[in-house]
């Protein structure tokens, strides 16, 4: 019969990584408005074509900002490492990071 024992990461582990993971996106999305304020100083013309109707502009915020975040968790947590960036670095984490091991019965 197998051991089951599960051990579960904490709040305050959960919060740190998802904390650090944030770091990497708040980067990402300060490069997006750096990149929003050089389009609209040289570009207006795109910029406005961009976002000057609802439909364009939701497309295009989905395109630059939810679908790669999105792809960022999905990506990692779907990797070899099955943890984001942030999981990785939380060295409580990592001691629990297949959510739960498997004791195999000792042969007597």
């Amino acid at each position: 019969m197998l051991n089951i024992k599960r051990s579960y990461a904490g709040l305050g582990v959960r919060v740190t990584a998802f904390a650090l993971d944030y770091i990497i996106i708040a980067g990402y999305l300060l490069f997006i408005v750096a990149l929003g304020i050089v389009l609209n100083t040289f570009f207006p013309a795109v910029a406005h074509r961009l976002f000057s109707n609802p439909l364009s502009g939701q497309i295009t915020g989905f395109l630059m900002i939810t679908l790669p975040v999105s792809l960022y968790f999905i990506t990692f947590e779907s990797s070899a490492w099955q943890a984001t960036w942030g999981k990785q670095k939380e060295e409580s984490y990592r001691h629990t990071n297949r959510w739960f091991t498997i004791d195999h019965p000792s042969r007597y």
